[in-house]
């Protein structure tokens, strides 16, 4: 019970009163739910994909011989991107020539 309360008093109210409404409307919450998804600081904060790719880089040089990924000029086929086209805004910006993503 107590986990349930500071849960809820972490969050935004916007998003605990979205979370209250979804559990009483009975909505299947192990779904992914694109309302939920957009209003999510977590899902929608666009950083997470340079961090992500910032330290799976990092590991995999300290493990192996492993050479930055290059954006420059190629191009990009990403499958399953999600909610924020996945690596895809950070490819252009880095000046890929071509991105095509699908979701399956």
């Amino acid at each position: 019970m107590i986990r349930i309360i500071k849960k809820l008093y972490e969050l935004p109210p916007k998003t605990t009163l979205r979370k209250i409404r979804n559990k009483l409307s009975g909505k299947d919450m192990s779904q992914y739910n694109l309302e939920e998804i957009l209003h999510s600081e977590k899902f929608m904060r666009a950083a997470n994909t340079v961090d992500f790719l910032s330290r799976i880089q990092a590991i995999l040089k300290r493990h192996t011989s492993w050479v930055d990924l290059g954006f420059e000029g190629q191009r990009v086929l990403e499958i399953g991107s999600g909610p924020l086209m996945g690596f895809g805004p950070l490819a252009v910006f880095l000046g890929c020539e071509e991105y095509v993503c699908t979701e399956p």
